[in-house]
């Protein structure tokens, strides 16, 4: 995040600069309000780079700040912190987003140690078998009941007292009604589809605004990254859906050729 230019205050919940869209990119990611691990750890560790470290005790985790610039993140500790969570509660694991933001180069200890961290916790972690609680819901704390379509079509009969005006006693027979039932017209949507480069040189091909651009090969994509593309691959024999622009399995690809991968 950016902070206000006149504020001093760097504690959680502090006032930020919304017109400035976040942080200042970072030198390898290159995104507004966006920093990788290996960018942030050198600048803690370096004592002259101005950056202050501090420890949020509710969230369990570091944040650090310079200036105006505020950055809360993960580290080896926050980290092992979640995993000892994790397994003290018996959920059912943890997942990171993305494993290519972690120190790959050791730059600041071991390599990849966030990841290390999470799958030396969760490679021997057995999920506990969920109890089920057998305590009956009290009657307060259930929903009202309501009557079966059944129920609810039978006709309802009263007694009249002796006496009593009835209003079946003035009611005209009425006259036998007529229902006609039109269906609307079934339509059937085909999905647009999207054109695949076929120029061998990746360099020729225009991202024309867009993220994503399909490959050529049903398994692989383009990821267009500051106008540079960058091939993609899809893992476990899934293809690349032009359309919803995600790897999904053969049977559900956009493209003919792909349904056959």
């Amino acid at each position: 995040f950016t902070l206000s230019a006149s504020n001093n205050d760097h504690s959680l919940g502090t006032f930020i600069n919304k017109e400035a869209g976040g942080g200042d990119p970072g030198p390898y990611t290159n995104a507004t309000g966006f920093l990788a691990y290996y960018e942030i750890c050198p600048e803690i560790l370096n004592k002259e780079s101005g950056w202050t470290k501090k420890w949020d005790e509710h969230g369990k985790v570091p944040y650090a700040y310079k200036g105006t610039q505020w950055v809360g993140y993960e580290d080896p500790e926050s980290v092992q912190i979640k995993m000892d969570y994790i397994k003290s509660k018996g959920y059912g694991g943890a997942m990171v987003w993305a494993i290519d933001m972690d120190d790959f180069h050791g730059i600041c200890g071991p390599k990849n140690v966030l990841g290390v961290i999470l799958h030396s916790n969760m490679k021997s972690y057995n999920v506990p078998e969920p109890t089920i609680s057998t305590t009956p819901r009290p009657q307060w704390d259930r929903p009202p009941s309501t009557p079966s379509e059944d129920e609810s079509m039978k006709p309802t009969t009263s007694t009249q007292a002796p006496g009593q005006w009835s209003s079946q006693d003035t009611q005209k027979p009425s006259k036998p009604t007529t229902t006609t039932t039109t269906r609307r017209p079934t339509q059937t949507t085909t999905p647009a589809s999207a054109d695949v480069p076929n120029d061998p040189n990746e360099n020729a091909i225009d991202c024309g605004g867009k993220d994503f651009v399909p490959h050529a090969d049903c398994d692989k994509f383009y990821r267009c990254v500051h106008g540079s593309l960058m091939v993609q691959h899809c893992r476990g024999g899934t293809v690349f859906n032009a359309i919803s622009h995600i790897c999904d399995w053969p049977s559900n690809a956009d493209r003919d050729e792909c349904k056959k991968f």
